[in-house]
């Protein structure tokens, strides 16, 4: 019973972590040319706030139900190699969130200061960051289904 609610309270945060990193990447490119500077502002702002509310700590639950998950069950870790993979995926997936949420702190400071230079390059590295982490989800959702090796 308590592998299940662990399991799920993981599963939930996962989701919870990921559509919130989709939607931080949407909003960031949908006004990403806007020439309405207010809707670029606050899709900016938008974006900064809902990774820190919702996918920062949700990676962190994510983290520590995964960790606990491994513990009561720690066959896992003899299952094969796409576990080990899987966890060196989700270790870059944290460096590449918080380095995307670093850019978007970035893009508001720069914003602040009028530098629009600065707010479009912190832009298409926050974006690039973005999609470095969606490649490293599928590769994750892969090693979860398909288990290669």
């Amino acid at each position: 019973m308590l592998f299940s609610v662990v399991k799920f309270i993981h599963i939930f945060s996962v989701i919870c972590a990921v559509g919130t990193f989709f939607v931080q990447y949407y909003i960031l490119i949908k006004y990403f040319r806007s020439e309405d500077m207010a809707m670029r502002r606050a899709s900016e702002n938008i974006a900064l706030d809902a990774g820190r509310i919702l996918m920062l700590p949700g990676l962190l639950l994510a983290l520590i139900t995964g960790l606990i998950l491994i513990y009561i069950n720690p066959v896992y870790l003899k299952t094969g190699f796409a576990l080990h993979v899987k966890i060196l995926f989700v270790l870059f997936v944290f460096g590449s969130s918080h380095m995307a949420n670093k850019r978007l702190k970035n893009i508001k400071a720069a914003a602040t200061a009028q530098d629009e230079v600065g707010v479009n390059t912190n832009k298409k590295k926050a974006a690039n960051l973005f999609l470095i982490t969606a490649i490293l989800f599928v590769a994750i959702i892969l090693l979860i289904v398909l288990k290669p090796f």
